[in-house]
């Protein structure tokens, strides 16, 4: 029977959604739960994005995580099951860790005690061999965007600054050391249904993309072993999502929405 790790950080739902499914199925699995990123790698992340993105992107990214919660309004969940009620449940079932650092030697210490066949990524940070390596069989990601097109973070939000809703989905893949560029275990378009507003679909998407990282792993709890298709060269990677991508997300969505609109009325005729 396999054994199984979700790492997540602060918390959040859609581990305790993988956890509560495997839960379900009576397989033993495991939570380590990264309550804040390290100060130190914060700054080298800051570096980085300055470095890289220049200081104008860092204002309007800082502008943007401002501002982020008008497109993510907090009424409108994944996972409603997952409340509070629910953690603290599932924590109590379950072997559970918390960490500021997930490569520190408790963080380890903890994993290896485990000694998971399959470490299972939920809102985790980039995470390095000295942990990944303890997986005996491999270790799943389940990615917002259609990889290798769109790596990185936000990208529901660059694909729609883009104009590019084909390019609207997930991907669920195999970790390697190349950031969400492991081979492919199941990717899938999710356009946004007429009705739906921006902060509805991303929540949608986040639930349609859970679902279907269980469905694999119904497979995998039982045994079976599964190999994802490599992926090709290409694509980009995309950093947190600023202010000015935030705005054309939401005036393109709304277009989207507007026309899909009339293609349905026009239809209907």
């Amino acid at each position: 029977m396999p054994t199984f790790l979700i790492v997540t950080t602060k918390n959040l739902p859609e581990a305790y959604f993988l956890a509560d499914f495997l839960l379900k199925k009576h397989k033993p699995v495991a939570l380590l739960n990264i309550r804040r990123r390290p100060i130190s790698q914060a700054f080298r992340v800051t570096q980085r994005l300055l470095r890289n993105r220049g200081f104008l992107y860092m204002l309007d990214f800082v502008g943007g995580k401002l501002l982020r919660r008008l497109f993510q309004a907090p009424a409108v969940v994944p996972f409603p099951e997952i409340d509070a009620g629910r953690v603290a449940s599932i924590q109590r079932q379950i072997r559970f860790a918390g960490t500021d650092d997930p490569h520190g030697q408790m963080a380890l210490d903890f994993v290896g005690g485990v000694a998971p066949d399959y470490v299972l990524l939920a809102g985790a940070p980039v995470l390095n061999a000295s942990i990944l390596d303890l997986a005996r069989h491999d270790t799943f990601n389940r990615h917002l965007g259609l990889a290798p097109r769109y790596r990185g973070s936000d990208c529901p939000l660059w694909a729609m600054r883009a104009g590019e809703f084909d390019q609207l989905g997930f991907t669920i893949h195999s970790v390697t050391n190349v950031v969400d560029g492991g081979p492919i275990l199941v990717a899938r378009t999710v356009l946004p249904p007429p009705h739906m507003d921006l902060s509805t679909y991303l929540a949608h998407l986040a639930r349609a993309a859970s679902e279907a990282f269980t469905a694999l792993l119904s497979s995998v709890a039982e045994g079976v072993r599964v190999s994802g298709i490599p992926q090709s060269s290409g694509g980009r990677y995309y950093p947190p999502a600023g202010l000015s991508t935030l705005w054309s997300a939401q005036r393109h969505f709304a277009g989207f929405r507007r026309a899909a609109s009339a293609r349905g009325t026009a239809c209907g005729r």
